[in-house]
């Protein structure tokens, strides 16, 4: 088949990542502009083209917006990091995009741009992403300012944060300002809907997790490279504190990391006029980007249904089944990512497969929105090295309701389109939930938690009404957060006000 292919079809053809420890002898406070243009260098070498060939020939540079570049409050110094990036690699693209805030963008802007070359409106595009989070706490611990930005003119398609449609008035009153607090919310639910207590269910949070550190143990891009117990992972100490419960420091994204990646794509004939060994040449065999409903009025809240469906479409394009893929990236930034897809697709907590490729956003690291990249740049390299098989990277992005999936392999296909929109419009179709922004009266406590800030702890709660509107209230009195910590609240009656910054719980 691979003789008839259209030469248009898109093939990732290179692979490159990058980081450095604070800490290390040859640690020099790299900015991502300058991680990001390592491993652009390292994804071009990794085509074996010629280097200055390959670069004259990249038309569209993609990069992944940054942490920093993602917060609405904050006033962006990153200029045009896509063209300052290009412009250290010797490449001077005809477009240059800024990616939108969300850890689903790597596999959903290489979908874009797969999409693009097979139209012919792109020929040779490279993607990339990086984080400096660890050397601007470094910089910040000796008061020095962290510069990571720079002023560079030139064309830029800057998509924006992508945050349109979120309720983000209503999730800062109900205490979600964080993910780590968004998925809290969501474990306890799919607690409670499996009925168990909180010792059961954190064992099997870290059992779910700890294989992953044997990953992240042979891989030289990973900040946490030592194996501890499941107890250990589980149990809150002083250096492993809780979070948001249930979840402490060790079962969460770890952020604090110095990490790039970056990929290569571009059309077979673009891949066969460079040079580029066809054994090398990787196909997206399917792919779905779909949407979820917004966190607050989803009728369950321990489940994403939109996730579920988005690896189906993508394996369903593919025509194959989740037994049939050798290498799976389910993102990890909380065990509940992990769950759903594991519950939703009926595959073995203990799939001797495992579920990163990488070792997983709490040991590989979590490096802002583009982790994605880093699973498929290890996805690539995996079935590159293993001919025939399969691989698939499944990102999630926003508070869990944007999700991107690709299926990945040597073996040769066709470009197909998108098979989303009938999906994604049964999703649309679903009935939410009312969410009352303000009430005052008795609950009944669907989901909860904990999370445990420098001004002390705050308690969230979701509940519902006995009109079925769902609403949710916060609290910082003591013996309320020491109940929610003490018992289980799940079930339970609980009072609310309503205030001027949104609901409260009574003591």
């Amino acid at each position: 088949m691979g003789s008839n292919v259209d030469p248009c079809t898109p093939v990732v053809v290179g692979a490159g990542q990058f980081s450095e420890r604070c800490g290390d002898p040859e640690y020099s406070e790299l900015t991502p502009i300058d991680l990001a243009t390592n491993a652009v260098r390292r994804a071009i070498e990794d085509t074996g083209c010629r280097i200055r060939e390959l670069t004259a020939r990249i038309d569209t540079a993609i990069g992944i917006r940054s942490y920093a570049d993602s917060i609405p409050s904050q006033t962006s110094h990153a200029g045009n990091y896509p063209r300052s990036v290009c412009d250290r690699v010797g490449a001077d693209p005809e477009r240059a995009v800024l990616g939108t805030v969300g850890g689903h963008t790597p596999q959903r802007m290489l979908t874009e741009l797969a999409g693009d070359i097979a139209a012919g409106r792109s020929h040779v595009g490279v993607l990339f992403g990086s984080e400096a989070v660890a050397t601007q706490r470094h910089l910040a611990a000796q008061s020095r300012p962290a510069v990571f930005g720079e002023h560079r003119d030139g064309q830029l398609e800057d998509r924006g944060l992508g945050l349109d449609g979120l309720p983000l008035a209503l999730l800062w009153e109900s205490g979600l300002t964080e993910p780590t607090s968004q998925f809290a919310v969501f474990e306890n639910a799919r607690r409670a809907r499996l009925g168990m207590n909180r010792d059961e269910y954190a064992q099997r949070m870290g059992r779910l997790l700890a294989p992953m550190q044997t990953v992240a143990a042979a891989n030289p891009h990973a900040v946490a490279r030592s194996p501890r117990s499941v107890h250990d992972l589980i149990t809150a100490t002083v250096s492993n504190r809780y979070i948001a419960q249930p979840y402490t420091r060790s079962l969460v994204a770890q952020d604090r990391v110095n990490q790039a990646a970056a990929v290569v794509i571009m059309s077979r004939r673009a891949a066969q006029r460079l040079g580029v060994d066809p054994d090398q040449w990787v196909h997206l065999h399917g792919h779905s980007d779909l949407d979820g409903r917004r966190i607050l009025d989803r009728t369950d809240l321990s489940q994403s249904p939109a996730a579920v469906r988005a690896v189906q479409t993508a394996l369903t394009m593919s025509s194959l089944t989740v037994n049939d893929v050798s290498f799976l990236d389910l993102y990890s930034c909380f065990p509940i990512a992990v769950f759903t897809l594991t519950d939703g697709l009926g595959l073995d907590e203990a799939d001797p497969r495992g579920f990163t490729v990488t070792g997983g956003l709490p040991f590989f690291g979590g490096p802002g929105n583009n982790y994605a990249m880093h699973a498929i740049c290890e996805t690539y390299q995996r079935i590159r090295a293993t001919p025939a098989t399969f691989g698939m990277v499944s990102a999630t992005g926003g508070p869990a309701c944007k999700y991107s999936v690709g299926v990945y392999s040597t073996t040769p296909c066709e470009w197909q389109p998108s098979a989303d929109r009938p999906v994604q419009d049964l999703l649309d179709s679903e009935a939410g939930v009312d969410v009352a922004a303000r009430t005052q009266g008795a609950v009944t406590v669907e989901t909860y938690t904990v999370k445990h800030t420098k001004d002390g702890p705050v308690g969230i709660v979701a509940g519902r009404c006995d009109d079925g509107q769902r609403v949710f209230a916060t609290t910082r009195d003591t013996s309320t957060t020491t109940l929610l910590t003490d018992e289980d609240p799940i079930g339970q009656q609980m009072h609310v006000r309503p205030t001027k910054s949104g609901n409260t719980l009574e003591p």
